[in-house]
């Protein structure tokens, strides 16, 4: 009897435990970063702040930030940086615009980033995967050297995938070999 319904319990509670707990739709990563365990609105993390003179939950600063961000780093294109042929190396004009995005990061202390890693066409897509991949880490590293928390920054590569320009030649592909900072 017993075992009858040992099997449907113990079903019942692994599928509760594998339960999306940061309700994002998204497995539940225990990461420290935005609704992860331990991050920003997740369990014994910060629900809201003053730091950085912006106060609010994280659902309020984020739309604050959003906002503001596109002011701000949107219509300017402060929220890019472009890179070199094959390169992944975070230039000087670009680590100015670095500076800005991460005294904006530490105005929004419960704002994450995600920073998306582009390359231009030439390429097979697995090679420009990688080299938007590294183009998002460099941004990532160098953000994280001006005191940005790591785990605020998420990086995803669309490659070749997600052209800002279409068509052909140097100054079109230069348009697309870029790292795009978005508040999340």
């Amino acid at each position: 009897m017993i075992s009858k319904f040992a099997l449907p319990l113990a079903a019942v509670l692994f599928i509760a435990a594998c339960s999306d707990q940061n309700g994002s739709g998204g497995p539940a990563t225990g990461d420290a970063g935005a609704g992860g365990t331990g991050g920003a609105g997740g369990a014994g993390g910060v629900s809201s702040s003053t730091l950085g003179g912006v106060s609010g939950n994280r659902d309020q600063q984020l739309a604050q930030a959003q906002s503001e961000w596109q002011r701000t780093f949107g219509a300017s294109g402060t929220d890019r940086i472009y890179f070199g042929l094959d390169q992944y190396t975070v230039s000087a004009d670009a680590q100015n615009t670095l500076r800005q995005q991460a005294a904006f990061l530490q105005k929004y202390p419960l704002v994450n980033f995600v920073i998306e890693g582009h390359a231009d066409e030439r390429g097979t897509r697995e090679y420009n995967l990688a080299l938007g991949d590294r183009r998002g880490q460099s941004v990532r590293e160098f953000l994280a050297s001006l005191g940005v928390q790591g785990s605020r920054l998420q990086v995803v590569s669309y490659g070749k995938e997600r052209p800002a320009a279409t068509g052909r030649g140097e100054a079109v592909w230069a348009k697309n070999r870029r790292a795009v900072s978005v508040p999340r």
